[in-house]
């Protein structure tokens, strides 16, 4: 059976594993939700630089979650159920012990979450979504250097 290499930045700094629901932190780095969320019961911190975050709140990357959905597209049957089950175990993993249950309702989606149809993901693929992405970014900007001050 041929291996599929894992693209690169669609593993979570902290499970090393695939993510399944990527978000972004206060520090810009890509997480696996539930990893990020148990981590910041405890820490106030960047995981990876120990520094403090400026916020806690997670933003949804929509563009990161449509690639890793294009490769788990690409797996072999055997390989998408052994990643299923990596990540089925993964969540009982990280919210045994929290006392509450895995979040069911989605998050409502940001204006900067991108989602690309399978057509436009098979004819730009990620060249679109980084274009897509750049555009996002330089217009978000643009907005926080003319909103006025806090």
């Amino acid at each position: 059976m041929e291996s599929t290499a894992l693209p690169p930045d669609c593993s979570c700094p902290i499970t090393q594993d695939l993510m399944e629901d990527p978000v972004v932190a206060a520090d810009g780095t890509s997480y696996e939700r539930r990893a990020i969320q148990q981590w910041l019961r405890s820490h106030r911190t960047s995981p990876l630089t120990n520094l403090p975050l400026a916020s806690e709140d997670l933003i949804p990357n929509n563009a990161l979650r449509s690639v890793i959905q294009e490769f788990v597209g690409r797996l072999s049957d055997t390989q998408r159920r052994e990643q299923e089950l990596r990540w089925q175990r993964q969540s009982e993993t990280l919210w045994s012990g929290t006392g509450k249950l895995p979040p069911t309702v989605s998050e409502p989606r940001a204006p900067w979450d991108i989602r690309l149809t399978d057509k436009e993901m098979e004819e730009g693929g990620p060249a679109l979504l980084l274009l897509t992405m750049s555009r996002r970014v330089a217009l978000l900007h643009a907005a926080l250097r003319e909103a006025p001050p806090s």
